[in-house]
């Protein structure tokens, strides 16, 4: 647990200083979502990203969407990781938002309507990956 506990200091720190890279707000944002999936994951959780934010990763950035939705298993402990990394809800449990980043957070369900084995896993920068929802589970009319 205490490994655990220097990766999420880690993470916020990291999260914290994400605005000042010269990156565009697409790419800061999966970045984001990078840090996330590791803390996540050391605990046994996997994000995966749906609805306009998939859109937008697989148009690389030429859709544009507001908000990350994710689908989250193990939400009552994803939601205990998001208000340690410095995540305020707002509205109710599935909205959150990272002030720093000005990113909205939006855990859409527990369990993914889909197939888990048409995830797209993606590589980004830094040791850093996501899951995104399979493009023939992405609806435009999200």
């Amino acid at each position: 647990m205490a490994a655990n506990g220097n990766l999420r200091a880690s993470v916020n720190e990291a999260l914290i200083a994400l605005p000042a890279l010269q990156v565009s707000d697409f790419e800061r944002n999966l970045m984001a979502v990078g840090y996330l999936t590791a803390v996540f994951e050391a605990e046994g959780i996997r994000p995966i990203i749906v609805g306009g934010h998939a859109i937008e990763t697989y148009t690389q950035g030429f859709y544009t969407t507001k908000d990350v939705d994710l689908v989250l298993r193990g939400r009552a402990d994803a939601l205990d990781i998001l208000r340690e990394l410095g995540f305020q809800q707002y509205h109710d449990l599935r909205h959150w938002y990272f002030p720093q980043l000005r990113l909205p957070i939006e855990i859409v369900d527990s369990d993914l309507a889909g197939s888990e084995e048409r995830l797209l896993r993606v590589q980004l920068p830094n040791n850093l990956h996501i899951y995104v929802i399979g493009i023939e589970g992405v609806s435009i009319m999200t």
